[in-house]
């Protein structure tokens, strides 16, 4: 048997309303952090890059991963540049303690990483140096 009273009607119709906000504000709750996370990634990868200079980097923290990694285990910088899989297009020094790989970017300059920690574009090749800068 069902009983219906004016006070279980509001009691029902307000438990719904309730129910409704709080989807509501979860929803712009998610919203507000997608577009928080989006805009720290492109603030990371930087706002005027492009998408293949965006692949381009992403690369090369690969790149860098892994000549940190094989050097934590031999102990040296030597031979990483053969021992990594490095494309063709990606020049690479290694020795001792020191390395540096870069590429050269189809709209100008070059992009580098280094024993140094600097990773990044350059304006001009830095051939004749042992790091980036």
């Amino acid at each position: 048997m069902t009983y219906r009273n004016d006070d279980d009607m509001q009691v029902t119709r307000s438990s719904k309303a309730g129910l409704s906000i709080s989807f509501i504000v979860k929803g712009i709750m998610i919203v507000v952090v997608i577009i928080l996370i989006s805009l720290g990634a492109i603030q990371f990868l930087g706002g005027d890059s492009n998408p293949r200079e965006i692949q381009i980097q992403l690369s090369f923290e690969q790149y860098k991963t892994a000549t940190i990694r094989y050097q934590s285990i031999i102990s040296t910088f030597d031979g990483v540049c053969t021992s990594i899989g490095l494309p063709s297009d990606v020049g690479c020094y290694a020795k001792g303690d020191v390395f540096k790989m870069q590429k050269k970017l189809e709209e100008g300059g070059y992009y580098c990483i280094d024993h140094l920690g600097f990773t990044g574009r350059l304006d001009q090749s830095t051939v004749s140096v042992v790091g980036c800068q």
